[in-house]
């Protein structure tokens, strides 16, 4: 069974539109670590932590979307195929770094 994304982007929407982009993007982490249904929600997660030049969180964010069932990933199609983009970009910027959680990223963006 899957968590409904939709009242935390609602809730994460609110924030980015009031400017408070921190609050948002703990929001949307805390629905990745729920692991919801809706991909918006890791699309925007990847992005905001990609922007901060978090990178390992960012793609650990796509390989949380990239786990979840098919049946879930497949009513998302089209930002799935951007998920899957980002998460090349990502990589490639990497490269062979080790990797950190993104729950260490929730925590420091909470509150």
């Amino acid at each position: 069974m899957s968590v409904d994304g939709w009242p935390f982007n609602r809730r994460a929407i609110a924030a980015k539109d009031a400017g408070r982009h921190q609050e948002e993007l703990a929001i949307l982490l805390e629905g990745v670590r729920r692991k919801v249904d809706t991909p918006y929600t890791y699309e925007r997660a990847a992005l905001l932590l990609e922007r901060a030049r978090q990178l390992q969180q960012a793609l650990q964010v796509c390989d949380v979307w990239l786990a979840l069932p098919e049946q879930v990933r497949h009513q998302g199609a089209a930002t799935g195929r951007k998920i899957m983009k980002r998460r090349e970009r990502l990589v490639a910027k990497i490269g062979g770094s080790s990797p950190r959680t993104w729950e260490s990223s929730a925590a420091r963006h909470r509150g």
